[in-house]
């Protein structure tokens, strides 16, 4: 998950997008997983583990002068974005659900993670927009 968000922080550079709120995605995108130790369903049950997780988070000492570290908008988002990662041949709308899954290919890629048929074409698209030769 630390690798998926540093990927994602790279790729939101390149993309313009918010880097904290990609990077917070990129590490607990798979916390279901990390939570219960199963995968099936992980994308769709992080719900279940976003909000206490980063509450927690903003009730800790990282929180500062009274404000949220991370707001109530910031929690909706990531509560939109982690659940649709795992729908890799889904093509969205959404600038932050697709850099997720264009993060979480790589990193899987990266990992020696088999890329299955239907999530190549992303693959090779993220690392072409990378600037690596891929053919």
């Amino acid at each position: 998950m630390i690798s998926t968000a540093q990927i994602i922080r790279l790729l939101a550079l390149k993309r313009g997008l918010d880097v904290e709120i990609c990077a917070i995605a990129g590490a607990i995108h798979d916390i279901a997983t990390m939570e219960s130790g199963k995968a099936e369903n992980h994308a769709t049950r992080a719900i279940d583990y976003i909000a206490p997780l980063i509450n927690e988070y903003n009730e800790s000492k990282h929180a500062k002068n009274g404000t949220l570290a991370i707001t109530d908008e910031e929690i909706a988002l990531l509560e939109e974005i982690i659940p649709q990662h795992c729908s890799k041949e889904v093509l969205s709308t959404h600038p932050y659900v697709e850099i997720l899954k264009d993060a979480d290919t790589i990193d899987r890629y990266l990992h020696g993670v088999e890329t299955r048929e239907m999530e190549q074409p992303r693959l090779f698209a993220v690392l072409a927009e990378l600037g690596f030769d891929v053919n």
